[in-house]
């Protein structure tokens, strides 16, 4: 028998909404946006206010886009399919990505090989603590999903946007010089949660949790090497 309930709806797709050199001008201001941002982050600034202004410009022009074209494209705050479903999802995620960080971790510490993985002072915590749940996730977050995957989606299928998007968030952490695989590859999973959603706070949170869990194991691997 045919499920005849409404499906929620998934998805950013606000191609619709613009012809041909409209797109192409919010793809290539969203590309110089993270050009700029990487130059910011290549010259020590990574934690700066002029950083801080992308996003924040982004989001205010989105907004007055959103007044003028109206349509359920546009990212907002409450997830598509609700609350409840993507934090089933988030669990469904968090489960993976321990298993995939566990079996990285194995390799690494069996074999000498593979992966290095960083080792957090706990003296270090508390700065670091507030930097990665929320200095970085809202600033990385709103220059590479809100402001560049939304830019993209005006053009790009889904396919397309997530590949572009998660292989300039790898290289903003090539820029870091943090090259560990869960920075590689988170990218692309944010990316496409971000498209998912439709929403500004998953991306954001995922972001944040993430970098919770790799402090702590870092935390966690220093106690256990000066043991």
């Amino acid at each position: 028998m045919q499920d005849d309930k409404p499906r929620p709806r998934v998805g950013i797709d606000l191609r619709s909404q613009y012809n041909s050199r409209e797109a192409t001008l919010w793809v290539v201001g969203g590309i110089l946006a993270v050009c700029l941002d990487m130059f910011l982050v290549y010259k020590g600034h990574a934690f700066s206010w002029m950083r801080a202004l992308l996003p924040m410009i982004a989001l205010l022009f989105f907004d007055e886009q959103r007044r003028k074209r109206p349509s359920k494209g546009w990212p907002g705050m409450t997830p598509n399919g609700g609350t409840k479903l993507w934090l089933k999802v988030s669990l469904i995620v968090s489960a993976w990505a321990i298993l995939l960080w566990s079996l990285l971790y194995g390799v690494s510490a069996l074999f000498d090989f593979g992966p290095g993985f960083t080792k957090v002072d706990p003296e270090h915590m508390p700065v670091q603590f507030f930097s990665v749940t929320v200095i970085a996730p809202v600033l990385e977050e709103g220059v590479y999903r809100i402001l560049l995957c939304t830019a993209l989606a005006t053009r790009f299928r889904h396919r397309t946007v997530i590949a572009i998007s998660g292989t300039a968030f790898a290289l903003l952490h090539l820029l870091y010089g943090t090259l560990a695989p869960t920075n590689l590859l988170a990218g692309y999973l944010l990316s496409w949660a971000y498209l998912m959603s439709g929403s500004l706070w998953i991306p954001i949170v995922w972001h944040a949790v993430g970098n919770v869990a790799i402090l702590t194991a870092g935390m966690v691997l220093f106690l256990i090497a000066g043991a």
